[in-house]
């Protein structure tokens, strides 16, 4: 349930572990102006939740907040992870294809190296 902001050299990382959407979420995010949003996108369901597992942001969640805070950049992660909680990986890419120049959509695949410029400009 820890979130992180992580800034390097002038870039603003969020790194977000399991949350859902609450009050005030976008609010706290949007004033950091993060470049880059890791969010957990594999949903949730009450019967989860009656097993003892919270779940996170369904995909269009995530995709929304980093709208609404105008983050350009989301890597979707936490997919995969257990058959029982889990979103299809090709719905990740599919979604990615439809997302429009405001942000830029990629999955979290293990082994590949993510690089993030700032354009000079860009606040």
């Amino acid at each position: 349930f820890l979130g992180y902001l992580i800034e390097i050299a002038g870039v603003r990382i969020l790194h977000s572990g399991d949350t859902i959407p609450f009050s005030g979420l976008a609010d706290r995010i949007r004033r950091h102006r993060p470049h880059v949003a890791l969010l957990p996108v594999n949903g949730r369901s009450a019967e989860l939740l009656a097993g003892g597992v919270p779940g996170n942001l369904f995909l269009d969640e995530a995709i929304a907040l980093c709208t609404d805070c105008g983050i350009p950049a989301m890597i979707a992660h936490h997919y995969g992870m257990f058959s029982f909680n889990t979103i299809a990986a090709d719905r990740i890419d599919r979604r990615a294809t439809e997302t429009g120049p405001q942000l830029r959509l990629v999955r979290a695949r293990p082994g590949v190296e993510y690089t993030v410029g700032v354009h000079p400009k860009q606040p």
